[in-house]
């Protein structure tokens, strides 16, 4: 389970990256409702809404690395 989690955050915290950097190079007007990227911006940044988030991630990997959890 802590795997899981950790490949999860592991690949929505690549994708954000991704994401800004392109808006960085794209400028503003990639940020028009038109823009793919407006639209791909949009779905990296609602993972903070899909369970698990981030700091329940961290806490439950964090936990099973330390052998406080049995999920791993």
């Amino acid at each position: 389970m802590a795997r899981l989690l950790a490949a999860k955050q592991r690949a929505v915290d690549g994708a954000l990256r991704v994401v800004n950097l392109s808006l960085q190079i794209a400028g503003a007007g990639a940020l028009a409702r038109q823009a793919e990227l407006e639209r791909l911006y949009r779905d990296v940044r609602a993972r903070a809404f899909h369970p698990p988030h981030a700091d329940a991630s961290h806490e439950v990997i964090g936990q099973a690395w330390l052998g406080v959890l049995d999920l791993v």
